[in-house]
């Protein structure tokens, strides 16, 4: 397959435009979000089941202080 010198511009030409264009498609994104995002860590309550039952209030506070921003609440039977 033979291809002219015309087409082999033409080719090369949308080649490099779309290349400029898509390469700042990125940038122009992620300047519209933060680049530094704050991550939250959660925990299950079930894995200190025992403790949480003993002293709810200040089971939460500690876990906090760990660095936990989230809790999932479940009740399976041996809560009560």
């Amino acid at each position: 397959m033979s291809t002219s010198r015309r087409r082999f511009i033409k080719n090369s030409g949308a080649a490099l435009v779309s290349t400029a264009i898509l390469s700042q498609f990125p940038l122009t994104f992620l300047s519209s979000c933060s680049m530094k995002k704050e991550l939250s860590f959660g925990f299950q309550v079930w894995t200190i089941r025992e403790k949480l039952i003993s002293n709810f209030v200040s089971t939460l506070k500690e876990m906090r202080e760990y660095g936990y921003t989230e809790v999932e609440m479940c009740s399976p039977l041996g809560y009560s």
